[in-house]
Order: C-alpha cells, then sequence, then structure tokens
C-alpha cells in the first residue's frame, strides 16, 4: 500500500483528509468486485472532502456499508471487508447537514475527487463530458439538461457514450437491484417511414444476434423494449475504461498480445453462431478494473442466420482506421473482415496509432489501397519479431492471405515464437478498393467531405441509415 500513498490524497483544499490504507484497500476491492458502483464511491469521497473541510472525520468504512451500498450487496461487502481485516476505527457515521449539502453542490458541478482517478490499478473511465457532469433526475421526474429520467422501469443515472446509431447510458435494475448499460436507438425522428423501420429492425437484430452469444468476453444482452415508441438494449454495465484510452498511454507487447489473443476467442464465438461484427475498433472494446477485454456494440452485425437484406453488399458500413479493403469497397464480407480490424486494433496498441491515416475519406482509400503500414518495429523496436509478422498477415490485403479464422490468430498470438506463423504475401490492392478509389476521384471531393468527420481523432461512426 505504501506506493499508493501519495496517490490516495485527496485534493489540497480538502485539509485533514487522507483515505488510510485499510480504506483505501477496502474501495478498491468493493470496486473490483463489482459490490458498489463507482459513481457511489465518487459521492462517498467528496462526502468526506466536504466534510474535512468542516473538520469533520468521516468513517469511511461504514458509510460505505450502510449509506453507499444496495442492500443486496452488503452481506458480500461485509465479508470482503471481514476478509481484510479489521475496519478502521474512529470517524463519524453521520455527517453534517452543511456537508451533505456541500458534496450534493459538487456531484452537481461534475466534481471528481483526485483519489477516485487513483483508486484503481487500472483507472475508472471518466467520460469526456466529465463523470457526473450531467446529474440524473430522480425517477419519474422529467427529463433535464437532456438526460431522461428513466427508460422503461429503468431509473437512469448518467450518459456513458454515443455512437453511430445510439446512446448509451448507466441506469438501474430495480429488480436485480444491480447497474446496467442502456443503449437507446437515436436518429428515428429525422427519418422517413420506410428507413425508420429498417433502422429500428436493425438495432432489434442487434440485440438478438448479441443475445444468442454466452462469452465472457462478449457484452451479453439481457432485454429488448422500447420507451415512448423508441427502441432499446438493456446490457451488462462493465466499469473500466475503453481500450482507445488504454492504448494511448501505451502497453507492452505481451498485454496487447494477450488482450487482441481473448477478443480473437470472442469473436471466434461469434463467428461460429454466425455473427460478424464489423465494427471492431479500440472504442468498442472495455477493459474492465481486473484487465480483461470485453467486446461490445454490435450495432453493424451481419446475422448469417437472420439477415434479411438490411444490410447489403455495397453499402459502406465500419469506422475508417480499423476497415478492411474489402469491407471499404463496399463487398461481401467474412470472418477475415474481422480478423483484418484485430490486427489493426493490435497495431494501435503497439504503435500508438491506427496502420493508416488520412485528413479525409479519399486520402484514407488512397493510403489503403497503394501503400503499406509502417513496419512495427520501426515505431516500438520493443515488439517482437513474431508478432510483428501477425499483424502483417492480419492487414493483408488480399484476405486469401489473412489468417483463415480468428480461432486461427487467437493459436497464432498463444505461439512463443514466429516459427508458425510465417510473413504475409504484400500483394497489389484488390480490383474492387482500385475501382471505388477511382470512383471517388471521379467524384470530387463532396463524399471526402461527407466522412471527413469519421476520420477525426477517434471517430464517430461513418455509417448510413439502410
Amino acid at each position: 500500500m505504501s506506493k499508493h500513498r501519495a496517490d490516495l490524497n485527496l485534493s489540497d483544499d480538502a485539509p485533514g483528509f487522507e483515505l488510510r490504507p485499510a480504506e483505501g484497500a477496502a474501495l478498491r476491492e468493493a470496486l473490483r468486485a463489482g459490490l458498489v458502483p463507482e459513481d457511489q464511491v465518487r459521492a462517498l469521497l467528496l462526502l468526506c472532502q466536504e466534510a474535512a473541510r468542516g473538520g469533520q472525520r468521516l468513517d469511511v468504512l461504514a458509510l460505505l456499508a450502510e449509506r453507499f451500498t444496495a442492500p443486496a450487496q452488503r452481506p458480500a461487502l461485509a465479508a470482503l471487508l471481514a476478509r481484510l481485516g479489521p475496519s478502521v476505527a474512529g470517524g463519524e457515521r453521520v455527517p453534517a447537514p452543511e456537508s451533505v449539502e456541500r458534496a450534493r453542490a459538487a456531484l452537481a458541478r461534475g466534481e471528481i475527487p483526485r483519489t477516485l482517478t487513483r483508486l484503481h490499478d487500472v483507472a475508472i473511465p471518466l467520460p469526456a463530458t466529465g463523470l457526473g457532469s450531467r446529474p440524473a433526475p430522480d425517477a419519474g421526474s422529467d427529463s433535464r439538461d437532456g438526460l431522461p429520467a428513466r427508460i422503461g422501469s429503468y431509473p437512469v443515472r448518467r450518459e456513458l457514450g454515443r455512437g453511430g446509431m445510439g446512446v448509451v447510458y448507466l441506469a438501474d435494475d430495480p429488480g436485480l437491484e444491480r447497474p446496467v448499460a442502456i443503449k437507446v436507438c437515436t436518429g428515428l425522428s429525422s427519418l422517413d417511414p420506410e428507413r425508420r423501420a429498417r433502422r429500428d429492425a436493425r438495432f432489434r437484430r442487434e440485440a438478438q444476434a448479441v443475445a444468442r452469444l454466452r462469452h465472457p468476453g462478449i457484452v451479453s444482452v439481457h432485454a429488448f423494449g422500447q420507451h415512448e415508441g423508441v427502441p432499446y438494449i438493456v446490457m451488462d454495465y462493465v466499469p473500466g475504461e475503453t481500450l482507445q484510452a488504454v492504448g494511448k498511454r501505451g502497453v507492452s507487447p505481451e498485454r496487447a498480445a494477450a488482450w487482441v489473443r481473448d477478443l480473437a476467442d470472442a469473436l471466434e464465438h461469434a463467428h461460429t453462431a454466425g455473427v460478424l461484427h464489423r465494427d471492431v475498433k479500440p472504442e468498442n472494446v472495455v477493459v474492465d478494473l481486473q484487465g480483461r477485454v470485453h467486446l461490445m456494440d454490435f450495432g453493424l452485425a451481419h446475422d448469417a442466420l437472420r439477415d434479411t437484406g438490411l444490410t447489403n453488399t455495397g453499402q459502406l458500413l465500419g469506422t475508417a482506421f480499423y476497415m478492411s479493403p474489402e469491407q471499404a469497397a463496399g463487398s461481401e464480407v467474412d470472418a477475415r473482415t474481422d480478423v483484418y480490424s484485430l490486427g489493426a486494433v493490435l497495431y494501435f496498441l503497439l504503435a500508438r496509432r491506427p496502420p493508416y491515416d488520412g485528413e479525409n475519406w479519399l486520402t484514407f482509400l488512397q493510403s489503403l489501397q497503394s501503400k503499406e503500414p509502417a513496419p512495427l518495429r520501426s515505431l516500438n523496436p520493443d515488439v517482437p519479431v513474431a508478432l510483428q509478422r501477425v499483424v502483417e498477415r492480419c492487414l493483408a490485403k488480399d484476405r486469401e492471405q489473412r489468417f483463415p479464422s480468428a480461432a486461427a490468430l487467437a493459436a497464432a498470438l498463444a505461439s512463443p515464437s514466429g516459427a508458425s506463423v510465417p510473413a504475409a504475401p504484400r500483394p497489389a490492392g484488390s480490383p474492387p478498393l482500385a475501382r471505388i478509389v477511382a470512383g471517388v476521384a471521379a467524384a470530387g471531393v463532396a463524399l471526402s467531405l461527407a466522412f471527413a468527420v469519421a476520420l477525426r481523432g477517434g471517430a464517430e461512426d461513418a455509417q448510413p441509415d439502410d
């Protein structure tokens, strides 16, 4: 614990309050075990901070158990605290009213205690808008600041993120007393009836496809419903941060390979069930508090068992930086398309940049068609030769030269040497991609401008509606 001492101090304007080692250990373990949501820990820490300003030292663990943990989780929390040893004595269990009011005001302002960002070996995710910057209204009240009070029977806490087809909220499951993530389909009101029906059907198909999958590396779907005519999907809430955020800080080649191997195993499970993801990217992978990866957002998934033409050859689906050549060309895709995207994700983790870049859609397509990505070892000398070979094979422009399946990629990443991973040939760009690049060039810059947003800093999805 000594190495965490400096990190566990609260901000300098809260004199007299410092988390004791036993308190920090208990909070970390409770979060890792999923016994208390991160926003409840944030509220507890803010309350302790505000009480310290008034000269009051609160009993952190008593308040955690009595006020900030759901009743159903309290026995497990008590067992955890007993396993960690005797609780910390000293401190008051009843905070002064003025401390409570100041903490509520701080929560409304979206303030984040410095302690919280250092409470885990893997940091808690902090959305770009600021954790808790839009407080959730009381259940049953009117929507405030665009945040719904509830979706179906689920009271909403806050927004977690947005994508091309929906917005995801953190909510409470009142029946099971657990947090859940709810994805709500957006943009329907601006569509004509036919396109709205297609978007609605695609959203439902995502829920049906993922509901068939049972794998620890895939975020599970629990329910599908409609709220005021808008469809939503109820999913597991996985506290953690995206692979995009983790990758920007840098990870070791060993860790990167292990994560992508686990993702390949999850995708092999999906492929065996007839589901292609088609939008594998760092933003669609969450690293949980134990350092495990979970694949999410199957919004562009192709379900071979249920697909009725909602997504067709010739459409452009996916996020540019991690898109395979055949996907960029709007051609038919198969499991090797997801293998390419996994290779692009692994490249990003090792180089802190995607394999191809571009100022707009046209320049990206030209790079994808005519260039090879920079050798990984030229960007990161710590990358083993065998691992570079694996990435090069994943990124082969000709899908016949890639690993034939996600399972084959997982096996290669588990190989201790590169002996079983020959370097992939480097064929010229495929004719369909060459044709689409030429077509875009002939059409001028309009299409490039339309897709420019998909190529800026991590990118929102560039997706058609039908």
